[in-house]
């Protein structure tokens, strides 16, 4: 990486793509690399994850460990590649990530939309499970939010995702939500997978489980996709109040979600999709690379 930069991120898998030779896709998946540590939160829905990896000249090798936002597969559908590539790794996720997951249709059909594979096959593939409800340290400056309380609103809603409970159907908490916190000397940044949580009690999680209330940005999904004008303007309003002044909305914001979210945040919006790289100096302010036009319009 860059030595100038105390953290990059790569974005291997998005929804969007303005990259000539990559593919974009239902997903995200996210190299990101410290001094330090390299990682990777989620893998994305499917093995292009990887072959755009190898596009962008991202080493894989150099993988210490993956973090699984939660238990959906847009977000896991590439683990059993990388595993069958690069070999064993620790993977870090909350006790439910493997949880039955179910999208139920207005006719009452349901599609399972959990991870591709059991947790006893990814571990057949060398996969080590830390599994824990509380945050994990992953490197210096870096641990995941450990479970997110939901003490604010709003929370996006998603009333077609289900879950199992003593063979019942019913909707999903997503308790294993989790997000990385990277702490820099300047002040936090959070990256996120859908956010499935609600921005604003991730935040707060992030701040109890660092120690630091200088929250300075937000990288990843933010489940705004279909969130109401207002729903989107009160996020944004929480986001400015709580010193956030950057964000780069991937994945699950939507198209509709990130235009409202640009329009509403009182901060800098910055676009980036599949290929794209977000740098990040030790004062915490970011700068995204190899940008095409804003992916909103």
């Amino acid at each position: 990486m860059d030595e100038t930069a105390s953290l990059r991120i790569s974005i291997l898998r998005d929804n969007e793509c303005h990259t000539p030779g990559l593919k974009a896709g239902h997903g995200l998946a996210m190299l990101i690399e410290t001094p330090e540590t390299t990682f990777l939160l989620d893998t994305g829905d499917s093995p292009v994850t990887w072959e755009n990896a190898e596009i962008m000249g991202c080493d894989l090798s150099k993988v210490q460990c993956v973090v699984l936002s939660h238990g959906h597969y847009d977000h896991t559908g590439g683990l059993e590649k990388l595993l069958k590539t690069v070999g064993g790794l620790p993977i870090i996720a909350h006790p439910g990530v493997f949880a039955p997951r179910y999208a139920v249709e207005p006719d009452g059909s349901r599609r399972d939309i959990g991870p591709p594979r059991t947790q006893e096959a990814y571990e057949a593939l060398g996969a080590e499970f830390i599994l824990s409800a509380e945050p994990v340290f992953i490197g210096p400056g870096l641990s995941t939010s450990g479970q997110v309380p939901r003490d604010a609103g709003p929370v996006p809603s998603e009333p077609r995702l289900m879950t199992e409970q003593d063979g019942e159907l019913v909707p999903d908490s997503f308790d294993d939500d989790l997000s990385v916190v990277v702490q820099l000397p300047s002040g936090l940044i959070i990256l996120t997978g859908c956010a499935h949580s609600g921005l604003r009690n991730i935040a707060r999680q992030c701040v109890r489980a660092s120690g630091c209330e200088n929250l300075r940005a937000f990288i990843g999904g933010t489940h705004l996709m279909n969130s109401t004008d207002a729903e989107v303007r009160e996020v944004a309003r929480q986001l400015h109040l709580i010193g956030v002044d950057q964000i780069v909305p991937l994945h699950c914001t939507g198209r509709q979600g990130g235009a409202l979210l640009e329009r509403y945040f009182d901060g800098v919006t910055l676009h980036a999709g599949t290929g794209d790289t977000v740098a990040c100096g030790s004062d915490a302010l970011l700068c995204a690379h190899s940008l095409a036009e804003s992916r909103w319009q």
